[in-house]
């Protein structure tokens, strides 16, 4: 065998030196990327006021019923809370900025109100009415006067005119002893006129957070118990309570807002939610993660009511991927179960634990 040239030896050393600092260099970087990513992250964990889950319930949240369409569908939401929070930021709206500026739901007016100093521990509570639910509006008045009056004759009570008669307003400053707001449609795109599409729902919560640090939304359906204190606490505590529903926010959603947001509807049989008994406190994780894309949905014709709409109300077929639509319900189900998924339990409350549901 000939000699090999000292030269060439030479090179290959010189090679494999530098190919073993590269590698060594890079193990130093991915170590040092991965502290600086963990680290921004927990930043962002602490500058976003995201809700802690300690002491609460944990415990790994059951999906809805298993759907045929979904069998062979097996993506799963990533484990990393903020991963999931990533994508909710990605969502793309196209609302007029001068909307969100005026809700401050821009970075300026999300800045202005989580610098206000409050630190409320009872929540002011919130509705709204229109003629068709005026009797149904007497009993949540006197399930409010028996049991959160009765503890707190402080608390404080604002109720939305959605377009009452004079007589019916009248009757309802007279007995309710609550501050009656007409609710501003004109300052808003004419869809939200339409009640049946509850775009001015999510727009009514954070009007009122641009007032309060802790709310309660109820609709005219909800009857508190005696155990209403508990589910204040729990919301003072952990930033959001929302009620859980009984059907599949896969079924119940319509895919065309599945589309807008580019979700996979699959991925979504979970409980529904609904926020017609919803309390929050103002964070910025509340306003950025949850107010903004909820309600820039609101107000962006075709992601949370769309034409046509009314016709998939109702839910002919309660096995069927989107057999019907359940507007600010279907996004707040999306959002909150895209962030928190498996341990979304701790932000819900099930019916009969603090009330219930009347609609009589």
């Amino acid at each position: 065998m000939e000699n090999i040239p000292m030269q060439l030896i030479w090179k290959t050393f010189l090679c494999v030196f530098a190919l073993s600092v590269l590698t060594q260099s890079l193990k130093i970087w991915n170590w040092r990327s991965e502290v600086q990513f963990q680290t921004e992250l927990s930043n962002m964990k602490r500058d976003m006021h995201v809700p802690s889950l300690e002491g609460f319930n944990t415990q790994v949240q059951q999906s809805a019923r298993p759907l045929e369409a979904c069998k062979k569908f097996n993506r799963t939401f990533p484990t990393s809370m903020e991963e999931n929070m990533n994508v909710v930021k990605n969502y793309k709206f196209t609302v007029p900025t001068e909307l969100l500026h005026r809700l401050q739901l821009d970075d300026e007016g999300i800045n202005t109100l989580i610098n206000r100093k409050q630190n409320s521990s009872i929540p002011v509570i919130v509705s709204g009415i229109s003629d068709n639910h005026f009797g149904e509006f007497d009993g949540l008045l006197h399930s409010i006067n028996i049991h959160p009056r009765k503890k707190y004759p402080e608390i404080k009570f604002i109720v939305f005119d959605l377009g009452l008669s004079k007589a019916h307003r009248a009757d309802l400053q007279k007995k309710c002893k609550c501050d009656v707001r007409t609710f501003p449609f004109e300052k808003f795109p004419s869809h939200v006129k339409r009640l049946q599409g509850y775009t001015w729902k999510p727009i009514s919560l954070q009007m009122m957070l641009q007032e309060y640090d802790f709310i309660m939304w109820v609709d005219s359906s909800i009857r508190f118990n005696e155990k209403f204190n508990q589910l204040f606490e729990r919301a003072r505590r952990i930033g959001i309570q929302i009620l859980e529903g009984d059907g599949s926010i896969t079924v119940r959603t319509h895919r065309g807002l599945f589309d807008f947001l580019k979700e996979e509807p699959c991925m979504f049989n979970y409980p529904e939610v609904q926020p017609g008994w919803f309390l929050i406190k103002r964070t910025k994780f509340a306003l950025k993660m949850l107010l903004r894309p909820v309600v820039s949905c609101a107000l962006q014709y075709g992601c949370m009511d769309f034409p046509d709409a009314g016709r998939f109300l109702y839910c002919k077929d309660p096995n069927r991927p989107s057999a019907c639509h359940r507007y600010d319900q279907s996004v707040h189900g999306i959002i909150l179960t895209r962030i928190f998924n498996k341990v979304r339990n701790s932000i819900t409350f099930k019916e009969k634990e603090f009330g219930s549901v009347s609609r009589s």
